[in-house]
């Protein structure tokens, strides 16, 4: 029986070792899609995500009349963990907001 890896148990690993900018976004995902990361599992990520609006509202003035609607919903990613299977849960989220 294969040992399934947690990477919360890993109590060397609790700074991320690869981050990948809020710059490295997408708009929708697709089969063929390259990943913009690569990592074996147990690694920590730090991602950095856009707000819903990808930056657009910087100010009581930016309603949603003057939101380009082609720029809502970004993704960041796609990420590869290698030897992740299908269906099967990869990773255990822990969010810090700044």
């Amino acid at each position: 029986m294969q040992k399934e890896l947690h990477p919360a148990s890993f109590s060397f690993m609790n700074t991320p070792t690869v981050t990948i900018s809020k710059d490295q976004h997408i708009w929708k995902y697709e089969a063929d899609m390259k990943p913009v990361v690569s990592v074996q599992p147990g690694t920590v990520i730090e991602i950095e995500t856009w707000d819903c609006f990808t930056g657009q509202i910087q100010s009581q003035e930016d309603t949603l009349l003057s939101l380009d609607m082609n720029r809502v919903n970004s993704a960041t990613g796609p990420i590869e963990v290698r030897g992740a299977e299908p269906r099967r849960h990869t990773a255990q989220p822990r969010y810090d907001s700044h």
